[in-house]
């Protein structure tokens, strides 16, 4: 008997993990439909890739691009600038101040809607960061305190929403020199100058037993409030994600939604607990 094999493109394997959610809907797709279309690069060109994230319920989905900056600024701009209608000066300006070699655009959908912005990866100086942090000031303190207190700490990525709440993505990683238990007080440290709920204890357990070596932290913050507060680790083994997401309320179906996403990517980038807004969550990313 003769056997075809099936071949799941990009764009099909998002909107699969939309239509598995309880996000689908027409509008939804139709929005991943065209932020893909006018963002992606022709398939033939290496400079890029796609990423999915999903929290472990379910109820956020967020579809990430990344890719060399001269070859999708353009694209980018255009996608913001004409189909958002947004003014994309605040991009311009950073990328001639910090020239990132790559560029990042994110699509978010939750049940309140839809989110896009852009990120910017790579080494970001504190200064720098204080600087576009400047009209909260409030939380600018805090960061250049926590910063000057844990001196070699960095700052891996800087991005920001479109939305009408607007909301700043910082990521910071801290030493991977230091013991685990170290690194993990200096990112509570932070939470509890941010005012951000603690995690549940065992959490630093966790970490030691799968042998965590090194901690990020991502923040998406307002100028009003902390909406997450994420620990995340770089490709996790898949006993410490489960561990994880079983942490955060782990149903039967939301273990099969992430099993059918892991079969179809090519590995784990990340999984990240969060205190977010709306409790305790885990968070995957996928590589497409």
């Amino acid at each position: 008997m003769n056997s075809t094999t099936l071949t799941i493109n990009t764009p099909q394997k998002m909107l699969w993990a939309l239509h598995s959610s309880s996000l689908s809907s027409e509008p939804n797709a139709a929005f991943v439909k065209e932020w893909y279309e006018q963002v992606h690069l022709p398939s033939t060109t290496p400079e890029q890739n796609f990423e999915l994230w999903s929290t472990h319920d379910r109820q956020r989905l967020t579809l990430y691009q990344i890719g060399a900056t001269h070859t999708l600024i353009t694209k980018h701009a255009a996608y913001y600038q004409n189909r958002l209608q947004v003014n994309t000066n605040v991009l311009q300006r950073l990328r001639s101040d910090w020239r990132p070699e790559k560029l990042g655009s994110w699509v978010e959908i939750h049940p309140e809607g839809v989110n896009t912005g852009w990120y910017l990866p790579g080494l970001i100086s504190f200064n720098q960061l204080c600087q576009v942090l400047e009209k909260s000031v409030f939380k600018q303190k805090i960061i250049h305190r926590w910063a000057n207190m844990f001196v070699h700490s960095t700052c891996i990525g800087y991005g920001e929403s479109w939305s009408t709440t607007f909301i700043r993505q910082v990521d910071l990683m801290a030493n991977a020199t230091q013991s685990i238990s170290s690194q993990y007080h200096k990112a509570l440290h932070l939470c509890e100058l941010l005012e951000v709920p603690t995690f549940p204890s065992f959490l630093l357990e966790i970490f030691q037993t799968h042998e965590v070596h090194q901690l990020g932290v991502s923040l998406w913050m307002t100028d009003e409030s902390v909406l997450k507060f994420g620990l995340r680790v770089f490709k996790p083994s898949i006993k410490l994600l489960m561990a994880l997401c079983l942490l955060a309320s782990f149903t039967d179906e939301d273990e099969d939604f992430l099993a059918q996403i892991h079969s179809m990517s090519a590995r784990v980038q990340w999984v990240e607990v969060q205190q977010t807004t709306d409790g305790l969550k885990t968070e995957v990313s996928y590589q497409l």
